[in-house]
């Protein structure tokens, strides 16, 4: 018999919405997402868990999906909470930064809309926000007579190679919804789970509950470029923050610590010792 399984969690919108776009949706997932900050210190299994190297270099977050409709919305929960705190601390006349504990979540967001065969990603990079907007990809999977058991569902192997990464994936037929997190999607039948064969990105559904709730398209102040645009812009600013801030900005930036004690811009200098999800283009 198939087990149900539940993750009850507080909606808080975290962003400024188009009531023109907005549309249902039937379902809301919560998927948890681990991926490898550095190659070099440590290695993961396809499971999500650890198998050799430093713990702390494994990123982790947890990402609500609400799908089941013409649109869909893949979002940080951990960055919603987060956000939600702070405004309310700032209402309530609170200092927000210094005081909240918890995780402070990615600012990803995907928008998928299968009415008009797009899909709209979200990101930031430091105090700026940018927008890719791209017909849906064609994952081009390959159907595998391969089955497993994940939380109660059985769940059916599939395949595909998709920007540089080969990926595998489990995905129900028993829940027809043909959506998945991140841009996946195509398939039959819920995503569960997906990872790459590198095993250095990490996907996996922990909760699902029914749920009719609105998606709306994120109003955003947004800089739109490419996908390729935008993981170039993010590596400039990841291995060289103070070159990457005063060349945008116009000008030298200062850097302080938590305590605010200023920080040399040349420590800040790092190679990045990992790679973007998309790899080719």
């Amino acid at each position: 018999m198939r087990k149900s399984f539940y993750l009850i969690i507080a909606i808080i919108s975290f962003f400024s919405a188009i009531p023109a776009v907005s549309q249902n949706t039937s379902i809301e997932c919560m998927y948890e997402y681990r991926f490898v900050a550095d190659t070099t210190a440590v290695k993961m299994l396809e499971c999500g868990t650890i198998i050799d190297g430093d713990s702390t270099k494994i990123g982790n977050d947890h990402f609500i999906l609400r799908c089941g409709g013409n649109v869909s919305l893949f979002y940080s929960y951990d960055r919603m909470v987060r956000d939600s705190v702070r405004a309310a601390n700032k209402q309530a006349g609170k200092r927000d930064i210094s005081g909240y504990k918890g995780k402070s979540g990615s600012g990803l967001k995907v928008y998928k809309d299968f009415e008009n065969n797009t899909i709209t990603l979200f990101d930031g990079i430091f105090m700026d926000w940018f927008k890719v907007v791209e017909s849906s990809p064609l994952f081009e999977w390959n159907i595998c007579d391969e089955w497993k058991e994940l939380n109660g569902y059985k769940v059916r192997k599939a395949t595909c190679d998709f920007r540089g990464r080969k990926y595998e994936a489990w995905y129900a037929t028993d829940i027809p919804v043909s959506d998945g997190p991140w841009k996946f999607c195509g398939l039959p039948g819920l995503i569960f789970e997906v990872y790459d064969l590198h095993c250095q990105y990490y996907y996996c559904l922990t909760g699902i509950k029914q749920k009719e709730a609105t998606v709306d398209y994120p109003d955003i102040k947004t800089i739109e470029v490419t996908m390729k645009k935008f993981n170039s812009t993010k590596r400039r600013y990841l291995e060289n923050p103070a070159m990457y801030t005063s060349n945008t900005y116009a000008g030298p930036v200062s850097f302080v610590d938590k305590d605010g004690k200023p920080i040399d811009p040349e420590t800040l200098k790092k190679k990045m010792s990992f790679d973007f999800q998309e790899i080719k283009f």
